[in-house]
C-alpha cells in the first residue's frame, strides 16, 4: 500500500494481470467493528484520508467533459493525525461503503459525508454515475420517455424501476428508457475503482487494506465476460446515497443479500407534476418486491437484506424527498426495513447533537446561505457547501454563515448511523 499524503493520486486505466492471485483472495478475518468515538475530538485525532481518485474510462466522457457522471470518483479511508491511510484503524469495518451523489451532484460535492463514512471505519467509495436527470417529477426523464408532462399509470412500477436497474447493471432491459453505456453503470465503475484499489494497495508488496474481498474469486483482476454485478460481493457493500442515489441502495436490498444501505433524504421514487394538476404517483415497486422476498421474514416486512443493515435520515422541511409529515416516513421505507418510526434528533432548535443511534432520523436544522444565494434543506443533509456546522443552538430559519469547525451539527447522527448500517 502507498503511503501518501492527503492528495489526489492519479491511476493508469489498465490492470496488471500478473497480480498474485493469493494476494487478492485472503480473508482478512475481519468483522463488523466498533463503532469510534462520535466526538470532535476523535475526529480531529484520526483524520480520514482520501487515498486517491480515478475516473471513468467511458467514451461518454470527452477529456474535460464537465457533467457529473464524468466526475472523477474517489476512494477515501481511515487516517491518522499524520494524514496517512491507517489499515491498522482500530475501528475498521468489513464492509465497503459506496455513496451515491444526488441528482446531477458529484462525489467531491459530498466529501464531509465521506470523510465521516471514513472515519466510522469503512473503505469508503464516493462513486460517480448517470444522474444529470431526475428520475421523478417534472420533465424527468420517466415523464421525458412517456412522451409528456403528466404521471402515467406505468410511472411507478415499471419505469423508476428500470430506470435504476439500468443504472446499476448497464444492461438494456427497456424499450421507454434511453439505453445507457456499460461503462456508465454503477457496476462496471465500481469493479474498476476497486481493481485501480487493488493496485494501489499492492504497490508495496503487502496487502494492507484487502481490496479483493469486495470482489468475486479473482474478478478484481479478470472475470472475462462475467456480469458487472456478479462481479461485486454485494454482501460486504453497504450502498448509500444522497437523494436520487438513496433509492438505488434501498432497491438493491430487496432484490440482493448487501450488507446494508443508507438512504439521505431520498429514497422515495415519485412521480409529482405541477401544482396545478396536483397529480402524484408514489413508486410501489417495493411494495412489490418486499412482497415476493419471503424466506428472510413475512410477507411484506422488508427484502432481501437482514436488519438492522439500515439507515437514513430525512430533513423535515424538504418537500420532495423528505418526510411526508413529520412523524410520516416515505412509503417505500417500510419495505426496505426502516419501519415507520421517526426520530427527532434536534436536541436544540435546529441543531442534532444527539448521541443515540437511530433507524431513521428527522432534523429541521438550518443550512448555509451562499453567495449566490443557493441553498436548501434537502442540501443541508449532504452537500458540502450547505450543510451546516456550527454546534450552538440556532433557531431553524437561521443560516448559518461562521465558520466551519469539525463537529459537524450531523456528525453524531451520521457516524452512528453510519456504524450500524451493515
Amino acid at each position: 500500500m502507498v503511503r501518501l499524503p492527503y492528495g489526489p493520486f492519479f491511476l493508469p486505466s489498465f490492470l496488471p494481470s500478473f497480480l498474485p492471485s493469493f494476494l487478492l483472495t485472503l480473508s482478512s478475518g475481519e468483522a463488523r467493528a466498533a463503532c469510534p468515538p462520535a466526538t470532535a475530538s476523535g475526529y480531529l485525532n484520526d483524520q480520514p484520508v482520501r487515498a486517491f481518485t480515478w475516473t471513468s474510462d467511458t467514451p461518454t466522457c470527452a477529456p474535460g467533459a464537465t457533467a457529473s457522471r464524468c466526475a472523477p470518483s474517489a476512494l477515501y479511508l481511515p487516517g491518522n493525525l499524520g494524514l496517512i491511510p491507517n489499515p491498522s484503524y482500530p475501528y475498521l469495518q468489513e464492509s465497503l461503503f459506496v455513496f451515491l451523489p444526488a441528482t446531477g451532484g458529484k462525489p467531491s460535492e459530498n466529501s464531509s459525508i465521506l470523510r465521516m463514512a471514513a472515519y466510522a471505519g469503512y473503505r469508503t467509495i464516493g462513486l460517480s454515475y448517470t444522474n444529470t436527470n431526475e428520475i421523478g417529477g417534472p420533465g424527468s426523464q420517466c415523464e421525458v420517455v412517456e412522451g409528456d408532462q403528466l404521471c402515467k399509470a406505468s410511472y411507478a412500477d415499471e419505469c423508476a424501476y428500470k430506470i435504476r436497474k439500468e443504472r446499476l447493471t448497464g444492461v438494456d432491459n427497456s424499450t421507454t428508457v434511453q439505453a445507457l453505456h456499460p461503462k456508465d453503470s454503477i457496476a462496471y465503475r465500481l469493479v474498476h475503482i476497486l481493481q485501480q484499489a487493488v493496485v494501489w494497495d499492492l504497490a508495496d508488496g503487502i496487502n494492507d487494506w484487502n481490496f479483493g474481498q469486495y470482489c468475486n474469486t479473482l474478478a478484481c483482476t479478470t472475470g472475462g465476460n462475467m456480469p458487472w454485478m456478479d462481479r461485486i460481493r454485494w454482501d460486504k457493500v453497504v450502498l448509500g446515497g444522497f437523494s436520487q442515489g438513496a433509492g438505488f441502495g434501498m432497491m438493491l436490498s430487496l432484490e440482493t443479500a448487501v450488507a446494508g444501505h443508507v438512504a439521505i433524504d431520498g429514497g422515495n421514487d415519485r412521480c409529482i407534476t405541477s401544482a396545478a394538476t396536483g397529480v402524484t404517483r408514489e413508486a410501489t415497486y417495493y411494495k412489490a418486491l418486499g412482497s415476493i422476498q419471503t424466506p428472510l421474514g413475512p410477507v411484506n416486512t422488508g427484502g432481501a437484506s437482514p436488519g438492522p443493515g439500515e439507515f437514513a435520515a430525512l430533513h423535515e422541511d424538504d418537500p420532495k424527498d423528505g418526510l411526508i409529515a413529520p412523524e410520516v416516513v416515505p412509503d417505500s421505507y417500510p419495505y426496505v426495513q426502516l419501519g415507520t418510526t421517526v426520530t427527532n434528533i434536534d436536541t436544540a432548535p435546529g441543531v442534532p447533537t444527539t448521541t443515540v443511534t437511530v433507524k431513521v432520523a428527522r432534523t429541521k436544522q438550518s443550512y448555509v446561505i451562499q453567495p449566490n444565494g443557493s441553498g436548501s434543506a434537502h442540501g443541508s443533509m449532504a452537500r458540502d457547501t450547505v450543510m451546516p456546522t456550527q454546534a450552538t443552538a440556532l433557531p431553524p430559519t437561521t443560516p448559518v454563515s461562521s465558520g466551519y469547525p469539525p463537529d459537524l451539527n450531523l456528525f453524531k447522527t451520521y457516524v452512528r448511523g453510519f456504524c450500524s448500517a451493515q
